[in-house]
């Protein structure tokens, strides 16, 4: 009888998993998700090595999917379709289907903006659900100048930070709910 021999799983590179301890020490220090995501989105577009990256939440309806944050995105599009149809194109692609969508062709955000976003600088898209148990609550999209789709390994890792953002979203939204029940409650024993 052969003695259980230890499974090496792969670890990520340490700048990554610095990365994902980081977001992780977050979610416990952070009450503000708008914060928490803008602080990181730079380490994100930077490590994927993206040119610009937004991300978006669904609202409460489900129905939408707004804007929250922006990073290198021209200023032209900040205000532009600050809130899209949850199944719009490519973000809805990724939503719907609760994987992460690799776009080569951007002409229908080209469409619906009536920009060319970033020109040559700007040519591909890889949008990242945010899930929490198996429930997509957002995206955030990274914006390539090159046809080079992320790493496996890469896009592993970006997965992992689109649950660890479910994560934060998902108490984020709990917190607010026990929030408004005090409020109701408070509210109703003054009354």
């Amino acid at each position: 009888m052969q003695a259980d021999r230890p499974v090496n799983l792969p670890q990520p590179p340490p700048a990554e998993a610095g990365l994902l301890a980081e977001i992780a020490a977050g979610l416990a220090t952070s009450s503000d998700l708008n914060q928490l995501v803008a602080r990181f989105l730079d380490r994100i577009v930077h490590l994927a090595g993206a040119q610009a990256g937004t991300v978006r939440l669904l609202s409460d309806a489900g129905d939408e999917l707004q804007l929250v944050s922006t990073l290198g995105l021209p200023e032209a599009l900040c205000g532009l379709g600050a809130a899209v149809d949850r199944h719009c194109g490519h973000c809805g692609a990724a939503v719907d289907g609760q994987e992460i969508v690799w776009a080569t062709d951007l002409s229908t955000c080209s469409d619906r903006t009536g920009s060319d976003y970033f020109g040559d600088r700007g040519r591909c898209l890889l949008a990242v659900p945010l899930q929490h148990r198996g429930r997509t609550l957002g995206i955030y999209n990274l914006f390539f100048a090159g046809a080079k789709e992320p790493s496996p390994e890469i896009r592993a890792i970006l997965r992992s930070i689109g649950e660890l953002l479910g994560l934060a979203l998902n108490n984020s939204r709990l917190e607010q709910q026990r929030l408004h029940t005090t409020v109701l409650l408070i509210t109703h024993d003054l009354g």
